[in-house]
């Protein structure tokens, strides 16, 4: 067994090289970033996946990365699904202070949720359908302020309760804000 290369070996040009070890190199020289240095297709030549001169990658199904396994409780990953979904999970040994979720801003986290559920945002936290940043607004909606630290609370409508106090582990509430 030899080592196959096809057109100019990569390095010197336009070419695909197959190593007996397994590794495969293509490069491609002209052209523009843009066009597709490697294609995969299926039975039916639909494309499945796709490598563009810059990196950038398409692919037609689902996406794993590491061991994801909603299923399982030893198992980490990511599964980013072709219908939108991302998925995140680390193995429960791991604890509940393990970061399922970082985001950051340059080098300054904004946004994180960990096993346990816990989550900690820079910003403001909009819930309903306040979705223009204000807590006047008119629609029902829960809105904390993160730099003046005040919470509202705000049923579309409403002449109940907009905020009610619970002692720990009761259902009477110790104090109501209408």
């Amino acid at each position: 067994d030899s080592d196959v290369t096809v057109g100019t070996a990569p390095g010197s040009g336009t070419g695909v090289k197959a190593y007996t070890s397994g590794r495969i190199d293509i490069q491609k020289t002209g052209g523009t970033n843009s066009n597709n240095l490697l294609v995969i297709k299926n039975g039916d030549s639909s494309e499945v996946t796709k490598i563009t001169g810059s990196g950038a990658a398409t692919f037609a199904g689902d996406t794993t990365i590491g061991a994801y396994n909603g299923s399982a409780t030893d198992k980490a990953g990511v599964l980013f699904g072709a219908g939108g979904g991302v998925y995140s999970q680390i193995a429960a040994a791991s604890g509940a202070t393990g970061v399922l979720f970082q985001g950051m801003h340059g080098s300054t986290m904004t946004s994180r949720i960990q096993a346990s559920g816990a989550a900690t945002f820079a910003g403001d936290v909009v819930v309903g359908a306040n979705t223009g940043g204000s807590h006047t607004a008119d629609a029902a909606s829960c809105w904390i302020d993160a730099t003046d630290g005040y919470w509202s609370f705000k049923e579309d409508g409403a002449t109940t309760n907009h905020l009610q106090f619970y002692k720990y582990n009761t259902a009477t509430p110790v104090a109501k804000i209408t």
